[in-house]
């Protein structure tokens, strides 16, 4: 990608050329601009498995021993253990500071419904963290359950309940069907919760985006 500007009479022209696509911006209030690139000096490169989607999602994280942590979403994951055709993703936890240092973040509990798929939930999707010895909140907004003669993409989240530790140990489902309507759109069988997420700034509670809920009018959970 290149990134340049040009000085005209009408005002400064920001051209941005990628491929086959030209962008241009036409900024008329300011006298001049600065440009704002990564640190290329002491940047630090992860590299995930092919086509398991690695990167998809991002966020930072330090833990109670003041270690910097990169939390980094692979939706579409393999897991041998889970079996050769599981692509349900994972989450890896990587050294802020030391390159292709990664681990996969175990998860303790998982959701034991009947007729669930764990091979398409897209885990680790959304991501989110509240930052400095906080919580961090791993969704996976495809999960579906199979309940009379619908397919319901409830969706679900894992949470770490304690502060500062990435213990994977629990997980929010609060969109199970429990009455036959709700296994449909009109209730909560649609809601793919997970799609989105964010946490209070003191970390003691999470939002999460259910796109699906009543029709697909959505809601926050």
């Amino acid at each position: 990608m290149l990134i340049g500007y040009e000085a005209r009479d009408t005002g400064l022209f920001w051209k941005i050329l990628s491929g086959s696509f030209v962008i241009i911006a036409v900024v008329f209030s300011f006298p001049g601009a600065f440009a704002f690139n990564l640190d290329l000096s002491s940047h630090v490169t992860y590299n995930g498995p092919p086509n398991s989607f690695f990167g998809f999602s991002v966020a930072g994280y330090i833990d109670n021993s003041n270690k910097s942590l990169v939390l980094i979403g692979a939706p579409q994951d393999t897991d041998t253990l889970e079996g050769p055709d599981y692509k349900g993703g994972s989450v890896y936890i990587c050294d802020a500071d030391a390159p292709n240092n990664c681990q996969k973040a175990k998860f303790s509990d998982k959701p034991k419904f009947p007729n669930q798929n764990l091979t398409q939930q897209w885990l680790g999707a959304t991501l989110t963290s509240s930052g400095s010895r906080g919580i961090v909140v791993v969704c996976a907004p495809r999960y579906w359950i199979k309940n009379n003669e619908y397919s319901s993409p409830t969706g679900f989240c894992y949470y770490t309940p304690n502060k500062g530790q990435l213990n994977f140990s629990e997980f929010y489902n609060p969109c199970i069907p429990t009455t036959i309507k709700d296994t449909s759109h009109v209730g909560l069988g649609f809601s793919q919760a997970g799609f989105s997420a964010a946490i209070a700034k003191d970390s003691g509670r999470f939002y999460v985006g259910a796109v699906g809920t009543y029709s697909w009018k959505g809601n926050i959970l």
